[in-house]
């Protein structure tokens, strides 16, 4: 197999640059994420792998990560997930011309709606993270200094807790320990009330 994926890939960004029939820029990544895979990445965030498996170039697309490094990944039993369009495998001796024409026929449509629909997700959950931490520190303000935030899982499901979201666990004689499940900051803040008033009455120390 006479095929230099480092050379193979510049030659493949510089074809989707100047051929495809949208405004993207493909360049090539210097830096790879894993041994034996070569990157490629479209300036709006499209990152694009090759590598070598069982005689064939095997062409994956990536998602995008969270901002604690996690990767959005699709589970393989959803709906949009099941035409698996985010990955091809080709003739590794075909020329560069050829390798992108594959690309942009075979992987890049499907690619393209999944990728943006995978941002979507991903500022979903960091905008519900940032508002459920935010609500935390409001009602663990309210509440007093002896209240302390729980660990917050960006990545847990929703789940009503015993005060329209917000869980008050007693911890001992002087502290609780709040954990934060609502379904949005709205809902939290409602819930704020009902604390006070266990609070006020002696149910909350």
């Amino acid at each position: 197999m006479n095929c230099d994926l480092t050379q193979l890939c510049r030659e493949i960004a510089r074809e989707l640059t100047i051929y495809v029939d949208v405004n993207e820029t493909w360049t090539f990544q210097e830096n790879t994420h894993w041994a034996g895979h070569f990157y490629i990445k479209e300036k709006g965030g499209m990152e694009l792998s090759f590598a070598h498996t069982k005689g064939r170039l095997v062409i994956h697309g990536l998602y995008p990560r969270y901002s604690d490094g996690r990767v959005f990944y699709y589970s393989q039993w959803e709906e949009i997930k099941k035409a698996n369009v985010d990955s091809i495998t080709t003739d590794p001796n075909r020329d560069p011309r050829s390798q992108a024409a594959e690309i942009r026929r075979r992987l890049l449509p499907g690619y393209r709606t999944l990728y943006a629909e995978a941002v979507k997700r991903v500022n979903a959950e960091e905008n519900w993270a940032a508002e459920k931490e935010q609500a935390v520190k409001e009602i663990c303000e309210l509440l007093g200094e002896n209240c302390r935030p729980d660990y917050l899982r960006r990545d847990a499901q929703p789940q009503l807790g015993n005060y329209g979201g917000v869980q008050a666990i007693v911890t001992s004689a002087t502290s609780i320990k709040i954990t934060m499940s609502a379904s949005s900051l709205m809902e939290a803040r409602a819930a704020i009330s009902a604390l006070m008033a266990i609070k006020t009455q002696g149910g909350v120390k």
